[in-house]
């Protein structure tokens, strides 16, 4: 693994995947636009640079109608400008599309040429019937006060336009993470929605506005009536979506893969998070090409595939048109925020895991891998690098992007992403605030991970067993851990712990140690027929482990009873 790693420090570039974001940060790339669409033309145009001639590229309609994994396909959206400005009692501008690209929401419809004044009608936060009793919403704008639920925009926005407003005006910021993230902290952050609006049943625009333009706003309302002019040119049509699939065949396995995957899509310009995930994919190909090729390293045993896909859609075609063969592939690394600069944007990279309901070695061979990269910094007196400036966390699984897709069908399918993300989908997050550090850190922990992957035999399912088996242990011995700092608190409160909290924790002791288990046994989806018989062997010596550490803790709790 050391070798290997070195090699791929040596080779992968973060400068030339911060160079690739900035790129594609020059096009807003809403679905089927045509910024998206000249997106995904540069990937194209950079695969053939590499020298990857195995692409193959598959298009589909957003016509809202087209259905993949019974999921409607959303109608395509354009953005060309928009302004708002305040008509009465005071002349002043509110925002405009140049400055601040993510102002718009998507699926907004234009208004007539030149724009139009309506009155602007405050309903609070909007997210209850009772916000509009009673006010002249119908073809009228309407003011929504933001709330740090994200749900809450598409509820107050149905709202108001299921009662005819033409027009929503907020201050939403989405995922508030204090003290570096709120209305106060980025003042100046606009952020980038999308109007649940992607069938194109109503006929209104929504557009967000910064928190002082939105203190300015409240104050007049409070004070009268006030009109807004709004001019919104945009497009929402029946376009297309584009998947890009690039192979580095496997010497023995073609037909199965480790898969990588991000988006061409972005929710607004500059998009340097979005853009983030295609640039260091292709990094990691031109990597990979090159070690093959000048024979630093073997070809590996199964195909590393490159998926470039419009955010989840592209996922729903790719595994809807592939379903029969679709566990052929065998680990998805989810590409998403990989590059920001942890010190400008308070951020960690993130590794998210794959979800319990299928369990996977993924999880902890991965967080093995972190650990094991290298490292650009040493402890005083020593003279290895053993620190490492950049933060790479391990965090539960969570729905984001198109990790949750590929993980509703088994897929091992962790998401790699940063996070807190101080100007997440804002006119903020420009490339200068990408760091080739952190490319480059994620880059080589994804590709050493999908190489080793791509070409495990026996052996090396025994060492990740082996892995699973140690952290197993610490998870068990964990919960006993957690028990005695609550039967402590217990005492200190003159309290006894009763059997229903003990058999708590014994029923967490149970769930992991299954959920260990069936980890190591994923391992069987990598092997050969002759090496899974073989493997049976290991499989029940470390479950006859696991049970002994499990029965010994249950047994030390029920001592409790």
């Amino acid at each position: 693994m050391k070798n290997l790693s070195e090699k791929i420090f040596n080779t992968l570039s973060g400068e030339k995947a911060k160079e690739t974001t900035t790129d594609i940060c020059n096009y807003y790339r809403s679905f089927g636009s045509a910024g998206y669409h000249a997106a995904t033309n540069l990937v194209v145009n950079k695969l053939q640079e590499i020298g990857i001639n195995d692409v193959k590229i598959t298009k589909y309609p957003l016509d809202g109608k087209y259905t993949k994994l019974n999921q409607k396909m959303p109608l395509a959206w354009e953005p060309y400008s928009a302004s708002l400005s305040i008509n009465n009692p005071i002349q002043e501008e509110i925002v405009n599309f140049s400055d601040s690209p993510s102002c718009l929401a998507w699926w907004s419809v234009p208004t007539n040429e030149g724009g139009e004044t309506r009155k602007l009608v405050d309903v609070g936060f909007g997210e209850n019937k009772i916000d509009f009793l009673n006010k002249d919403i119908k073809n009228n704008y309407v003011f929504v006060k933001g709330t740090e639920i994200p749900d809450g925009w598409r509820h107050a926005a149905i709202n108001a336009m299921e009662l005819g407003a033409r027009g929503i005006i907020t201050d939403y910021l989405f995922y508030p993470t204090h003290p570096y993230r709120t209305r106060t902290s980025v003042p100046d952050a606009v952020q980038l929605l999308r109007l649940p609006n992607q069938f194109g049943k109503y006929k209104a625009w929504g557009c967000s506005i910064n928190y002082n333009s939105s203190k300015r706003l409240q104050q007049l309302l409070k004070l009268g009536d006030v009109y807004v002019n709004a001019d919104i040119q945009c497009k929402i049509f029946e376009g297309e979506g584009v998947n890009i699939e690039a192979t580095i065949k496997g010497s023995k396995y073609p037909d199965e893969c480790v898969m990588f995957i991000a988006h061409t899509s972005a929710g607004t310009r500059p998009g340097a998070n979005c853009a983030a995930g295609p640039s260091l994919m292709l990094e990691i190909a031109r990597t990979i090409k090159y070690l093959i090729e000048d024979k630093v390293i073997k070809e590996p045993l199964r195909s590393i595939k490159f998926l470039f896909v419009a955010e989840g859609k592209g996922s729903n075609v790719y595994i809807h048109d592939n379903l029969e063969n679709i566990k052929n592939v065998k680990t998805v690394f989810c590409f998403d925020s990989v590059g920001h600069h942890q010190e400008k944007l308070n951020s960690n990279l993130m590794f998210y895991k794959h979800p319990d309901s299928s369990p996977s070695f993924i999880n902890d061979y991965f967080i093995d891998i972190i650990d094991k990269i290298p490292k650009d910094s040493s402890w005083v007196f020593k003279d290895d690098n053993d620190i490492s400036s950049i933060k790479f966390l391990p965090a539960p699984y969570t729905v984001w992007s198109d990790n949750h897709t590929w993980a509703a069908f088994g897929i091992p399918s962790p998401l790699i992403m940063s996070w807190p993300d101080k100007y997440f989908h804002t006119q903020l997050l420009t490339p200068d605030n990408t760091d080739p550090r952190v490319f480059k850190h994620c880059g080589i922990a994804t590709t050493l991970a999908a190489l080793e992957i791509a070409s495990v035999n026996i052996e090396e399912a025994y060492r990740i067993s082996n892995i699973i088996f140690n952290y197993s242990i610490f998870r068990i011995n964990k919960i006993k851990i957690n028990f005695l700092d609550k039967l402590a608190e217990y005492k200190k409160s003159n309290l006894n712990i009763n059997k229903n909290n003990i058999n708590y924790y014994i029923k967490k002791i149970n769930y992991l140690a299954k959920i260990d288990i069936n980890a190591i046994k994923s391992l069987n989806e990598l092997l050969d027929k002759n090496e899974i018989n073989e493997f049976k062997n290991v499989i029940k010596d470390f479950k006859n482990k696991i049970d002994y550490i499990k029965n010994e803790n249950i047994n030390y709790l029920k001592s409790y009873f």
